[in-house]
């Protein structure tokens, strides 16, 4: 099967995100679910004297069948956590369920040294509903061929099993929802259609009350390969135990600021004065320079006002967009960097009649949202940076 790499075609490129919605998650009365003790299945084993699968993955039988593994862990909802749990997905029904390689917190996961036996929790993610958009994204190949793919928004059913009984502890419904076409995507041949996905952090929001229930990581050492992946915290409030406490004193104490667009957080930490923020190297093997770090600022769109403004931008071919200018409110949350507590909050406007003289323009794109300026965060960073 032949796959080319293809590029958005646009008057610029934008990356693309899953768009994340609020969940509800349903607890499930265990009288109601029938487990595998009910209904008289006792399971494979994996030749041992221990009913086990013989790794993590062989957990995509509770997924499948609603049986468990006798001799996991029990779960115990009263304890704080976290309870380890396997991840598996799927984006077919037609395909079997497989291993969910996004990344979970540290210490939600099983201890490779614990081994299978400690595994408490399976979470099954698989798909309720697709609702294709009616918009497509024209793509350019490598080789300057174009192939049109259509949105697809999707409805995904997340269950949350007991490992030891198959029982299912709870279940919720995920969107992914997204008119974003994405700047770069692999496509097959034949492929006319491009199926949105849930994010990491829809996954971690799901998955939390069951897993940690106090909300913590898990491990008082996690620290992210970049510096990208601390925007967890501004979506789930978990944060990252190996960076460093909050300190008592006149500061500066180092922040790294965070600012919605699109429905996800983009890094915008570059204005900020350089006794304040983290530069952190792009380094694989070390993310030491992480550390120091002892607050994470999350900017959040909370409400749009359309100006009257429209403004008309010429792309590099010649063509003409408009985009409507849009006044927006801001709430930025400061948060501890190692345990994700709210240290304070503060609300910027953004509020501009001036047309942006070069912009990033995604197809179908028909408003400009302002965004506040590098002086007005540091205004309200201040007081959490430089404490009286």
């Amino acid at each position: 099967m032949n796959r080319t790499a293809l590029a958005l075609t646009a008057l610029m490129i934008a990356a693309c995100g899953g768009g994340a919605e609020e969940i509800s998650v349903v607890p499930v009365d265990a009288s109601d679910e029938q487990t595998g003790a009910d209904a008289g299945e006792s399971g494979e084993t994996d030749g041992s004297d221990l009913d086990l699968p013989a790794s993590v993955v062989g957990f995509d039988r509770v997924c499948a069948t609603g049986i468990g593994f006798g001799d996991a862990a029990e779960y115990a909802s009263e304890n704080p956590g976290p309870h380890p749990v396997a991840p598996f997905q799927r984006s077919d029904p037609d395909d079997p369920f497989a291993t969910d390689i996004r990344s979970l917190p540290s210490g939600w996961s099983v201890d490779p040294a614990a081994g299978v036996a400690a595994v408490e929790l399976v979470s099954c993610v698989d798909v309720a509903e697709r609702r294709p958009t009616g918009i497509v994204c024209d793509l350019e190949g490598d080789d300057g061929s174009t192939s049109s793919l259509e949105l697809v928004d999707m409805t995904f059913s997340l269950t949350v099993h007991s490992a030891n009984s198959g029982e299912v502890i709870g279940e919720t419904t995920l969107e992914a929802v997204d008119e974003t076409c994405p700047s770069f995507t692999f496509v097959d041949d034949g492929q006319t259609e491009y199926v949105n996905l849930l994010t990491e952090n829809q996954i971690v929001n799901a998955l939390k009350p069951f897993v940690s229930p106090d909300g913590a990581g898990g491990d008082p050492t996690e620290l992210p390969q970049f510096d990208a992946e601390l925007s967890r915290v501004c979506e789930t409030q978990i944060g990252f135990g190996g960076a460093t406490a909050l300190s008592n004193g006149p500061g500066p104490r180092p922040v790294i600021l965070f600012r919605e667009n699109n429905g996800i957080f983009i890094e915008s930490s570059a204005d900020l004065p350089a006794g304040w923020r983290i530069d952190a190297d792009l380094d694989f093997d070390d993310n030491s320079e992480l550390q120091p770090l002892e607050m994470i600022a999350c900017s959040a769109i909370t409400s749009q006002t359309p100006n009257g403004i429209a403004c008309d931008l010429e792309g590099d071919d010649g063509s003409i967009t408009t985009l409507a200018l849009v006044d927006v409110t801001y709430e930025l949350t400061v948060y501890e960097a190692t345990s994700a507590e709210v240290i304070g909050t503060s609300v910027i406007e953004a509020a501009s009649e001036r047309c942006p003289t070069i912009v990033l323009v995604d197809q179908g794109q028909t408003d400009y949202l302002n965004t506040p300026s590098a002086d007005q965060f540091i205004v309200a960073l201040e007081p959490f940076v430089l404490p009286s």
